[in-house]
């Protein structure tokens, strides 16, 4: 099981935060971090999201954070596609 908390998360080393997401984090959507190199992945943890960082010239993850804030969400809304759940309700 993953940490509890953000705080526990955060403070695991690199390598173990990798491996909780790839064993507990259901994946949302990546984003491209436009003239930084970085594509960026968001993960849902159940209890908070995850960040998966990876260098895009290097092809390797350099950092992976846990975080509650919405506003922390914004780059990833205008990929957001909800047709299809209105197509639901109809």
């Amino acid at each position: 099981m993953p940490p509890n908390t953000i705080q526990e998360f955060n403070r695991l080393p690199l390598p173990e935060k990798i491996d909780l997401v790839e064993l507990h984090g259901i994946y949302l959507q990546v984003y491209q971090y436009t003239g930084h190199g970085f594509k960026v992945a968001l993960f849902d943890m159940r209890r908070y999201y995850c960040e998966v960082w990876l260098s895009v010239p290097t092809d390797k993850i350099e950092n992976v954070t846990a975080f509650t804030s919405y506003k922390l969400l914004d780059p990833y809304l205008p990929m957001v596609n909800v047709n299809p759940l209105f197509k639901m309700l109809e």
